[in-house]
């Protein structure tokens, strides 16, 4: 624990000084400073950052490490530009350093004398561990699953278990339903030796069922995570944090390994988890601090390589032989699962109710709704979906004929069903009785096909009526990012009222009110999630209170937060108080934080009267900073103790503080103790990595290289499971290393220790290795190293060794170790290669093909080739098929810019109709803007309220400008709509497209 605290403690100290410092510069120059400015700066950098984590950062008594290096170092960048100064060149690797030293080092389990949870390994069968059964096969019975062919991804599982050792590893497959993601993980257990267990944690509530077995996971277990996003993702509660933090915990024992923790994914799940809307909140931090560099991606398609052996093997397995001979384009796990069969009963319903329970199912799915779905829920949304007629002639039976077609697993030859009744255990909750599930394959397939298709009111009346627990902020959420207000605030009430810990709920429903100017409705709400322990409410309301003009609330608020003890909120509201004018009213506040046991408001009063406080009262202030891990404070303490009672005094109350020892080094080494500051900090390196930036430097000034080498080598573990704080120091102690070996005249030692890392994948190490040849004129030691790994199938290594041969001229070369490599970024440099040499017919070839494999860039580049040669046309009408192909945003973008260059609007709007009507999102809101452009609000409205539906509303307090409905209410003011503008930005809209009203 006490090196966890320091690693913080250090961070705290580093930010906090620079904060001071850049606040005093910047309000010395007469502007605005505070935590919320700086946080909307960093913003504008893309770091998604707000004040309130910010104050997580700097809390001494209760903070939180950063997740996010990139928050981080744009905070740093903009409180280096307030204080009139840029950041210098290497700066960056000290701030990862201090971000990753900063993240907690988990204690050790205690050792259990029971078996850990689960069951050993061989007890588990596919069926049991979700692997999806396949199509049946004609003629003798055949096994449960068919043959197995390994793909790229195999080998990359196969890589990460053999680092398991004593360590615990992570692998996330992140790739589309019945893509054979979870197939490939149970091919990873039969490689595993008999001794082992799983544990797969399942259950109503999966971050329950893992938070309770997670601490008495031991040694040689797997922990299946099989749709991990039920973990991790619970919007407005922290249920799916913790999970991440105690996995987080788990990986950084190396004491309860050997673990290897298995988990799937959906492409559009990750990515709501790394990149999450707002730039004021972020629910997901913990998530992605654990998943990061964690992704094994899973194509959807067979190459043709592994196409070749999937043909040897389905001599002798006849379900892989009609995959290959009937799947489209190399789709053939989505065959063996039933893909092409679920379309048909999809597509091809000949009963409109099983048409429609299926579409209520799928929607009910992309709302949030767990996957356990009541049939009445179903069944009492499905008027939504019919036309009156077709409701009309239903028959008294429609309901069991329509549950009789989408349970019928007999078109799917014997793979899962449309929807699948959900049969209950007897130790299972009765609450999943009378509940289907729908197909994976089929909720994807329905996702795709109802991306642009508004939810009907039926559906989220009946979700009303059955959605009960955690589902109910998830479909809250959702109904606020359509805009459906009236239902986002009933869904958020009854998620509240339900669970007191659902404090996000009343948070954006006072956002929802406060944009309706209901404001004593949001103050309301925010009181109630403040009440029940969320910090941010007390922010919330005294920042609304203020921007009312309600100044006299506002100050009571912030007293209120205090005794409350909400002493991270203490610091946050005297922001906002100081930035309204209220200075002394905020330095009260700080007054009385700190009285309250605030750290953080004690280093604020301490830096900010230590010179015109009496000195024992700053001094006062400055020693509870200290105490708390303020280094600013901690040092000025230290200082004056050292210039009125000597060194013996300072370094005596230093061993009090946390972190005292690296400053009693710090001293040490500034009064010229060299020796003995390095004595200091040598042993806290262990704990403590980012020392090792003092500790290296000191070792080499002193004359001890060699020392210092092998500090730095000692910070790097070759091979293994690295969790993400151990990365950027890892980085900076590579190139240490490597500089000082070859200073010392140890090139050759120098590559071979690089290609030792590089070896295991470390890509920093590769690149430091291809700088030392450049530098040393030795690219032949490089190049013999990548050769064999590139002839291989590399393509790392092809493209790093491409790079050295063309960087010295050898451009032929390049061109000959590319050719033949099918990789998306080999293409697209094969492509660069040969139209630098004049072959541009060649290059065009390989851009294209690199598109085909998705490489976004490489679109850019066939359009811009094709333009310059006078072929525009022939550049449309390849876009046209990449985004028909689903090339997605970048193909779309090219298209539409290609059109408008020809001035050919008329025929661009046609084409995004058509997009739109194939369920493009992305078509949505381009067609709205042209039709706006050219005049037409009416029907560009009606696109603008279809795009709010699709998921694109926006309505954030924070981000009001932003979104479907703000572009619609601009266009309506600008057409002189005022009075519908403004319910639009208030009430939202109802179900159907229609602008709501006050209700």
């Amino acid at each position: 624990m006490a090196g966890e605290r320091k690693g913080l403690s250090a961070f705290q100290r580093a930010l906090g000084s620079l904060e001071r410092s850049a606040v005093t510069a910047r309000r010395s120059r007469g502007l605005h400073a505070s935590r919320r400015e700086a946080a909307r700066q960093a913003s504008e950098l893309g770091a998604r950052l707000d004040a309130r984590r910010i104050g997580d950062w700097l809390n001494p008594k209760d903070g939180r490490a950063p997740h996010d290096p990139d928050q981080v170092w744009a905070l740093v960048q903009v409180w280096r530009a307030w204080e009139g100064k840029k950041p210098e060149p290497r700066e960056r690797e000290d701030w990862n350093a201090l971000v990753q030293a900063a993240r907690p080092r988990r204690p050790a389990a205690r050792p259990s004398r029971r078996a850990g949870p689960g069951r050993p390994i061989r007890e588990w069968t596919p069926r049991e561990l979700n692997v999806h059964p396949a199509i049946e096969g004609t003629g003798s019975p055949l096994p449960f699953l068919p043959a197995y062919v390994r793909r790229a991804h195999d080998a990359v599982l196969e890589r990460l278990v053999a680092t398991v050792e004593d360590a615990a590893v992570m692998a996330v497959l992140v790739g589309d339903a019945s893509t054979g993601k979870t197939r490939a993980l149970w091919e990873v257990l039969r490689a595993l030796p008999d001794d082992w267990r799983l544990w797969f944690p399942f259950g109503p509530d999966r971050p329950e069922s893992v938070l309770k077995g997670l601490p008495d996971v031991g040694p040689r277990t797997v922990v299946w995570l099989d749709d991990l996003q039920r973990h991790l993702l619970t919007p407005g509660k922290k249920d799916g944090e913790r999970v991440a933090a105690g996995l987080s915990t788990l990986l950084g024992d190396r004491r309860r390994g050997p673990v290897l923790i298995l988990g799937t994914i959906w492409p559009g799940d990750w990515a709501t988890l790394f990149g999450y809307a707002s730039p004021y909140e972020d629910p997901y931090a913990e998530a992605r601090a654990l998943l990061s560099q964690r992704d094994v991606p899973v194509p959807s398609t067979f190459p043709r390589p592994d196409l070749d052996r999937v043909r040897a093997a389905a001599a002798d397995d006849p379900r892989l032989a009609e995959a290959v001979k009937h799947a489209e384009d190399g789709h053939l796990t989505q065959y063996l699962a039933g893909g092409p069969a679920l379309r048909a009963v999809y597509l091809h319903s000949p009963d409109p109710a099983a048409r429609a329970l299926m579409d209520a199912a799928i929607d009910a799915r992309r709302l949030g709704h767990g996957p356990m779905l009541p049939k009445a829920l179903l069944s009492e949304a499905v008027h939504g979906y019919l036309t009156r007629p077709q409701w009309d002639r239903l028959t008294e039976d429609w309901q069991e004929r329509a549950f009789r077609y989408v349970t019928d697993d007999g078109p799917c030859r014997g793979a899962r069903a449309p929807l699948t009744l959900v049969r209950v255990l007897p130790d299972e909750d009765g609450e999943w009785d009378s509940c289907v599930r729908l197909a994976d394959y089929l909720e994807q397939f329905g996702r795709d096909q109802r991306r642009t298709e508004p939810v009907p009111k039926a559906l989220w009346d009946s979700l009303m009526r059955h959605a009960r627990g955690s589902d109910l902020v998830k479909l809250g959420r959702q109904a606020q990012e359509r805009g459906v207000y009236r239902y986002a605030l009933r869904f958020y009430a009854d998620a509240f009222d339900a669970d007191q810990g659902a404090t996000d709920a009343m948070l954006w429903s006072g956002d929802l009110h406060a944009i309706a100017d209901r404001l004593d409705d949001a103050l309301h709400c925010y009181r109630r999630a403040a009440e029940n322990g969320d910090e941010y409410g007390w922010v919330k309301g005294v920042r609304l209170l203020l921007d009312a003009g309600r100044s006299d609330e506002a100050v009571r608020w912030s007293d209120e937060a205090v005794r409350a003890e909400a002493l991270d909120a203490a610091s946050q509201v005297a922001d906002l108080l100081t930035d309204a004018g209220h200075e002394l009213t905020a330095m009260l506040i700080l007054r009385r934080a700190a009285d309250a046991g605030s750290a953080e408001a004690a280093a604020r009063i301490g830096e900010k009267f230590n010179d015109s406080e009496p000195e024992s009262d700053a001094i006062g202030f400055l020693r509870i900073a200290a105490e708390g891990g303020y280094e600013f404070a901690l040092r000025v303490v230290a200082e004056r103790l050292l210039h009125d009672e000597g060194m013996d005094a300072a370094v005596a109350w230093l061993r009090k503080t946390p972190n005292g020892t690296a400053v009693i080094a710090e001293l040490r080494h500034a009064e010229g103790d060299h020796t003995g500051a390095i004595s200091a900090v040598l042993p806290l390196c262990e704990d403590d990595p980012t020392l090792v930036r003092l500790a290296g430097p000191w070792l080499v000034a002193a004359g001890r290289t060699d020392e210092a080498i092998a500090l730095y080598q000692r910070v790097v573990t070759p091979g293994g499971a690295e969790t993400p704080r151990e990365a950027t120091v890892r980085e900076s102690a590579v190139r240490n290393a490597a500089e000082l070996l070859h200073g010392t005249a140890r090139t050759r030692e120098a590559f071979d220790w690089l290609f030792s890392l590089a070896e295991h994948g470390d890509s920093v190490a590769l690149d430091q290795a291809e700088q030392l040849a450049m530098r040393t004129q030795s690219e032949d030691v490089l190049i013999a190293w990548l050769r064999p790994r590139a002839e291989a199938g590399d393509s790392a290594a092809v493209l790093s060794l491409a790079g050295v041969l063309r960087g010295i001229g050898r451009t032929d070369e390049a061109i000959e170790v590319c050719t033949g490599h099918d990789s998306a970024a080999v293409l697209r440099y094969h492509g660069d290669l040969l139209v630098h040499r004049g072959e541009k017919t060649a290059g065009l070839a390989r851009y294209r093909e690199a598109a085909e494999l998705g490489d976004a860039q490489a679109i850019g580049l066939v359009v811009t080739l094709e333009r310059d040669e006078g072929r525009t046309e022939e550049a449309i009408l390849w876009t046209r098929e990449r985004v028909a192909a689903g090339a997605g945003e970048v193909a779309l973008r090219w298209t539409i810019d290609l059109l408008l260059g020809e001035d050919r609007t008329d025929e661009a709007i046609d084409w995004l109709r058509d997009r739109v009507l194939e369920g493009d999102v992305g078509a949505l809101g381009w067609l709205a803007n042209l039709l706006r452009d050219e005049g037409h609000t009416q029907d560009a409205l009606a696109y603008y309220l279809q795009l709010a539906e699709s998921g694109q509303a926006a309505p954030e307090t924070d981000a009001p400008d932003a979104g479907a409905l703000a572009r619609a209410a601009r266009m309506l003011r600008g057409a002189g709509r005022d009075g519908e503008a403004e319910r639009l930005v208030r009430y939202g809209v109802e179900p159907g497209g229609h602008i709501a009203g006050a209700r």
